[in-house]
């Protein structure tokens, strides 16, 4: 690793930065879908197992 590459990790730029934000926004939201997902089956009475039987 030389110098330059170890200040880049210290210090990303706002390029990595943004990605980094994206990254975690993306996560957040499929987070954030997946538990409605889960209310709503809930809400159609017990989830996945009543559905399956």
């Amino acid at each position: 690793m030389t110098i330059e590459h170890a200040k880049r990790l210290l210090n990303p730029d706002r390029g990595t930065m943004q990605v980094i934000r994206c990254t975690a926004a993306v996560a957040a939201i499929e987070a954030d879908v997946a538990s409605t997902r889960d209310i709503e089956l809930n809400s159609l009475g017990g989830g996945y197992t009543s559905l399956a039987g």
